[in-house]
């Protein structure tokens, strides 16, 4: 195979032509990404559903076209991950006069598909909201390398992958997009907690269904070379300082 390529080495070219490159090679990716997307029928049912990683490991192998091109790891971009109603948001809120906080991709696929018609929700076409996460997700990882800003994610590109399994779709563009757009290694990881479960009009599953998403989640960052770093339980403002410290503290890892 031929060698990775990462950001901190293409940046040795030097000034704006390191950039350029950088960005025309991500953009290069997303493109390809998506036209695999664009290929597939996104109502066909490529696996069966399941909510555990093995299942998909033992059917699906991990694409390695374009990691042998470019393998990015982009040490300033944090993901902050979790099962749902595990505390990101208000964590988040307590960040943003601090950091960039990038909002969850999924919630704003979600409500634009219901306030324009649309069929890209869970309960409707689970395989078109996992096409439309994807993109998304992907627009959001574009906009944050181009600001060259330290930013922290509400969800990573890796929570494709799961929405894809339990939606029974085909993983193979979300893993695809995991191996070409990399964030910082450590992933700050919020385990299920009851005491601050709820449910709304958009988060829909039951706590129990919180702990296999859960498990299924840190499974996938594991096997995608990130190492999860879990957020203690605690306030919200003692949760926001450990995320804070950890990020404030991580620096450039080759």
């Amino acid at each position: 195979m031929g060698r990775r390529f990462c950001f901190h080495e293409i940046d040795v070219l030097g000034g704006w032509i390191s950039d350029v490159v950088v960005l025309f090679i991500v953009d290069a990716a997303a493109l390809a990404i998506l036209l695999l997307v664009s290929a597939k029928d996104v109502n066909s049912t490529w696996i069966a559903a399941s909510t555990r990683s093995d299942r998909w490991l033992a059917g699906v192998a991990s694409p390695i076209t374009l990691r042998s091109v470019i393998h990015a790891s982009a040490s300033n971009l944090f993901i902050l991950t979790g099962a749902p109603g595990s505390g990101k948001t208000a964590i988040l809120a307590r960040l943003r006069d601090e950091l960039w906080c990038v909002d969850e991709p999924a919630r704003e696929v979600l409500a634009e598909q219901r306030a324009s018609g649309g069929s890209g929700t869970w309960d409707q076409n689970p395989s078109l909201f996992v096409h439309l996460l994807l993109q998304r997700s992907i627009e959001k990882y574009q906009m944050a390398v181009r600001s060259g800003k330290k930013a922290v994610f509400d969800r990573g590109i890796p929570d494709c992958v799961v929405y894809a399994i339990r939606a029974g779709t085909d993983p193979r563009p979300s893993l695809t997009a995991v191996d070409v757009y990399r964030y910082h290694p450590h992933a700050l990881f919020l385990e299920p907690w009851r005491d601050i479960y709820t449910t709304d009009e958009e988060r829909i599953m039951s706590f129990d269904e919180t702990l296999s998403f859960s498990e299924t989640l840190r499974d996938v960052y594991m096997r995608s070379g990130y190492r999860p770093v879990d957020v203690p339980r605690g306030s919200v403002d003692d949760r926001a300082a450990f995320v804070r410290e950890m990020i404030d503290r991580s620096g450039v890892v080759p």
